[in-house]
This record gives structure tokens, sequence and C-alpha cells, in this order.
């Protein structure tokens, strides 16, 4: 278990249940050119310092931290698309939900979204989505 298979798990899950092609979704550190005539998403996944869980040897820590989910679209074109897309996301992504990836669980802790701004040519609406997580802890060798 792992924060990279948390990561996914939540991308992952964006992913399969939002209309937005997933050529029009920029991830970290991958080229990408926003399109000028549709709907876009950014995502972030920023993690939380772990805290010890469990004590010993293969012990779990928890950690916490934001699925951050940036909707864009060109600006001038009011913003109930984006409202509506956030909405079905912030359905989707609703408190006590989990979801899985290669073993991975991480469990929705809240979510919402901020009004909408305008920057570099778009208009954006910011999804904010805290989650919880346990991994479980390196065994710790001397050898």
């Amino acid at each position: 278990m792992s924060l990279h298979n948390t990561k996914k798990a939540l991308f992952q899950a964006f992913i399969d249940h939002t209309d937005i092609d997933e050529a029009h979704i920029a991830v970290p550190n991958v080229s990408f050119t926003p399109p000028q005539d549709e709907i876009w998403a950014r995502l972030n996944f920023i993690p939380n310092q772990p805290e010890v869980g469990t004590l010993g040897d293969a012990g779990l820590d928890d950690v916490t931290g934001i699925f951050q989910i940036d909707l864009n679209m060109v600006q001038g074109q009011g913003d109930e698309d984006l409202l509506a897309m956030a909405q079905c996301a912030l359905d989707y992504f609703t408190a006590g939900r989990y979801f899985k990836y290669q073993g991975q669980c991480v469990k929705i802790v809240s979510a919402g979204f901020k009004n909408g701004f305008e920057t570099d040519s778009f208009y954006r609406v910011m999804l904010t989505i805290s989650w919880f997580a346990q991994l479980t802890r390196n065994i710790n060798s001397n050898k």
C-alpha cells in the first residue's frame, strides 16, 4: 500500500466518472495543451505528512490530504456547465465513500467547491476533496 496507489485511486475514480475526455485532463508533470472549445480539468494530489496509526514494524501510518480538481473553460461562456459538472463530481466524491487501486483504499472525508474565477484566459471552478488513507509501514531492517 502506498501514496502512489492512493493518488491513482483518486485520479482513476475521477477519470472513470467524468464526461471529460481523458485527453482533456491535465496531471502533474505531463505536457498538456488546454483545449479552447471544451471543458478541461487539472488534477492535483496534495498529501499531508503521514502520522503513526499503529506501532511496530509493518504498522499502519495514517495519512490525509487534498485531491484538488480544477475545472476550466474559456472565459465569457457563463458558469452553468462548470457548476453542473462540479456538482456532479461532489455527488460522486461523497463523505464516507471508498475508492481502491491495487489494494490501497482511500476514504473521502469531505468535498466542496469555491466560487469560480478567471485565470490564464480561462474561467475556473476549484473542487477540494479531503481524503484519508492508511499505509503499511515498511519493515525496518538493520541488515
